[in-house]
């Protein structure tokens, strides 16, 4: 995949064992950096090494992260 500029998020996702709304809400929050060429969202290779990188010292977020965006859901709806 290093040979890739980016990658597409089906390919990123299965490329470190994720689905494709984990990386979406990751980028929502702003944990995951991407690249938008009209529609498409991408993400370079270097950015999934960090996010590996990240894991492997303890600072993987994630369950913070989707706290965060499921409360951001809460107050859009009106706290509903």
């Amino acid at each position: 995949m290093e040979d890739k500029l980016a990658v597409g998020l089906k390919d990123a996702a299965s490329s470190i064992g994720l689905s494709v709304w984990t990386l979406r809400g990751w980028i929502r929050s702003g944990k995951l950096r991407c690249v938008r060429l009209g529609r498409r969202v991408l993400i370079e290779p270097s950015e999934l090494q960090r996010l590996v990188e990240q894991g492997r010292r303890g600072e993987d977020h994630s369950t913070q992260v989707l706290g965060e965006v499921k409360q951001n859901q809460i107050q859009q709806n009106g706290g509903r």
